[in-house]
């Protein structure tokens, strides 16, 4: 339901939402993951009156230093009604390989944000549709 509304949004309302939302993400950063504990200004992320102040104060996370502390940006405990549902990863096209750790809810609001897509290109949702997909083998 929130995503059908928020379908609707103003661009003000959304900013607002996403700076809400923003703010309760560095809150829970802040305190449970490691590596943001000393690395975010979460006071000025909570001061920040707009999402453009608030995004000016967040750190840049580099591909090294994801590749380098994924244990220390993994939280110990998740938020009620999230469940740690594996990892998802770069193909390494720069040279790189990084990895992310995924969620429940993440897989949730990926899948929802796709079906979105699907209706805003007019899909006809009753017709076939083939996906390509990469699997890694072993």
């Amino acid at each position: 339901m929130r995503l059908a509304k928020s379908e609707w949004f103003t661009a003000k309302e959304i900013e607002q939402y996403q700076l809400v939302h923003l703010k309760n993400l560095v809150a829970f950063a802040a305190q449970r993951v490691p590596f943001w504990r000393q690395r975010i200004a979460a006071d000025a992320i909570q001061r920040a009156e707009t999402l453009q102040e608030a995004l000016n104060a967040l750190p840049i996370l580099s591909r090294a230093a994801l590749r380098d502390n994924l244990a220390g940006l993994r939280a110990p405990d998740l938020p009620p009604g999230h469940v740690a549902a594996g990892e998802r990863t770069s193909s390494g096209s720069t040279g790189m390989v990084v990895a992310v750790a995924t969620s429940n809810v993440m897989l949730t609001w990926q899948s929802a944000l796709a079906f979105r897509v699907q209706l805003w290109a007019g899909r006809d949702l009753q017709q076939k549709i083939a996906l390509i997909r990469k699997y890694q083998i072993g």
